[in-house]
């Protein structure tokens, strides 16, 4: 994921005041909630809670909206896993449900059933 570094600074220097028997990728996933505005993250969070106000007025002085710029990055990292993923030009038509059509949308046998 692609946060933008003012983010990555804040959500750092939140993770390095966390208590240290969680683990650092989980101190900076915890920053990064924070910072996004999740109430539950501050339980676990410790004294970083403390320190949230200062890091999101910080962030504020160099972007509008952090919580903004966090969604925006995760939905940017969807996007182009989704993109990757998939390709409509070599998909290739379910046998079992394009034989299924066949029988379902042939407008002769939908006339002579429905004439009964």
């Amino acid at each position: 994921m692609h946060y933008a570094q003012p983010l990555l600074n804040e959500a750092d220097s939140l993770a390095k005041v966390m208590p240290s028997d969680i683990p650092l990728k989980q101190r900076r996933w915890l920053g990064l909630q924070m910072l996004e505005g999740d109430i539950y993250s501050r339980a676990y969070a410790g004294e970083a809670s403390q320190h949230l106000d200062a890091a999101l007025a910080r962030l504020r002085n160099e972007m509008d909206d952090p919580a903004l710029h966090i969604a925006d990055a995760r939905y940017q990292c969807i996007a182009a896993i989704c993109d990757v993923v998939s390709n409509t030009l070599t998909a290739e038509p379910s046998r079992f449900t394009t034989a299924v059509d066949k029988i379902v949308l042939n407008r002769f046998l939908v006339c002579r059933f429905s004439s009964l």
